[in-house]
C-alpha cells in the first residue's frame, strides 16, 4: 500500500470465493494512501476467478487511494460474481469510490474473457463515485465485443440498480465498446 500497483483486496488467478446455503460473503479493502497509480480497493480478476453465493449477501466496498490514474474503488475484469439462489435473499451490493487524479473510476466492469455480476432472484445494487479528475467515471461496463461480455444480468426476477455520480469531469454510467450492457 501507498505506492503504485497496491491493493486493498485481491482475489485472482482462478481462485473461488464460495458460500452455500445463507453464508455471507463481505469484502472491504482500500489501497493504501499516497499512491500514484494503480491502486485498487478491490480487485477481483483474472479468467476463472468467481465469487459465488447461494442465499447469503455478497457484499464489496472499495476505496482506491491515489494521485494518478487508475486508482478505482472496485475493479472486476474477466471474472464472476454470482448468487444463484431461489429465495430473493441473496442480494450482490457493490460499492466503490475512486482515488484523485485522471481514470480513477468507482466501480469498473471489464473483460478480457466475459466479465459478469449475476443474480437469479437477489436484487444487485452498484454504486460508483468517480474521482475529482479528468474521465473519472462512477459505474463503467466496458468490453470488447471480440472478448467477451462485461456487465451485470438478471437471470430470473432480480432487480438491477445503477448509480453512478463523479466528483470530477466524467459520467456517472459509462457503457463502453460492443460487449458490455445490462
Amino acid at each position: 500500500a501507498g505506492t503504485s500497483g497496491a491493493y486493498g483486496i485481491r482475489i485472482t488467478g482462478g481462485a473461488d470465493l464460495v458460500t452455500t446455503s445463507s453464508g455471507a460473503i463481505t469484502l472491504t479493502g482500500t489501497s493504501g494512501a499516497g499512491g500514484v497509480a494503480g491502486n485498487n480497493g478491490v480487485g477481483i480478476d483474472g479468467a476463472g476467478t468467481s465469487i459465488t453465493a447461494v442465499d447469503g449477501a455478497i457484499g464489496i466496498t472499495g476505496t482506491g487511494f491515489g494521485s494518478g490514474s487508475a486508482n478505482t474503488g472496485v475493479t472486476i475484469t474477466s471474472a464472476t460474481i454470482s448468487s444463484t439462489g431461489a429465495s430473493g435473499t441473496g442480494t450482490i451490493t457493490i460499492s466503490g469510490t475512486g482515488g484523485a487524479g485522471s481514470d480513477n473510476h468507482g466501480v469498473i466492469i471489464n473483460s478480457n474473457a466475459p466479465s459478469t455480476v449475476s443474480s437469479v432472484t437477489g436484487d444487485i445494487t452498484i454504486t460508483g463515485t468517480g474521482g475529482a479528475g479528468a474521465a473519472s467515471h462512477g459505474v463503467v461496463l466496458e468490453a470488447s465485443s471480440l472478448t467477451g461480455f462485461a456487465g451485470v444480468k438478471s437471470t430470473g426476477s432480480a432487480d438491477i440498480t445503477l448509480i453512478g455520480t463523479t466528483a470530477g469531469a466524467g459520467f456517472g454510467l459509462q457503457s463502453r465498446d460492443g460487449g458490455s450492457g445490462i
